[in-house]
């Protein structure tokens, strides 16, 4: 029996491994897209974890919610038709507060200013960067 678990267990992606590509990614400049299927796939490999028990001490559902509020963050001010530029103003500051602001918060973060210095590309990297600091202290707690 024990020899059987091997096997089943090699199968299983590694959540530090998929971690460590978060990371690689996010150096080598990672795209919106290639960031919500890293969500799904760590996301996934986090839900395993948690059910089974282990990795109690990396924090693994807090990770899980940074990340998720980064990409809904990322979707909202490069998709959201409030939050484009026109002119260096945001199309309807007031709407892209409204859909952004929770998300901000939600990743602990300062909100930006929408009204006076509207820079979405930058508030982009500042989440990035978040994530990237939180990746890395989580592969570390993880291993």
């Amino acid at each position: 029996m024990t020899l059987a678990a091997g096997p089943a267990r090699a199968e299983v992606p590694d959540l530090s491994y998929s971690l460590a590509k978060l990371l690689e990614s996010l150096d080598a400049g990672l795209s919106r897209g290639e960031l919500h299927a890293m969500r799904i796939e760590i996301g996934a490999l986090i839900r395993l974890q948690v059910l089974a028990g282990s990795n109690r001490l990396a924090n693994l559902p807090a990770f899980a919610k940074q990340l998720s509020a980064t990409d809904q963050a990322w979707t909202v001010l490069a998709g959201a038709p409030a939050c484009q530029l026109e002119k260096s103003a945001l199309r309807a500051p007031a709407d892209c507060r409204a859909l952004a602001e929770p998300l901000f918060r939600a990743l602990e973060m300062k909100v930006p200013d929408f009204d006076t210095a509207p820079n979405p590309p930058q508030w982009v990297q500042d989440l990035l960067k978040a994530l990237q600091r939180e990746t890395e202290a989580t592969l570390k707690a993880v291993q």
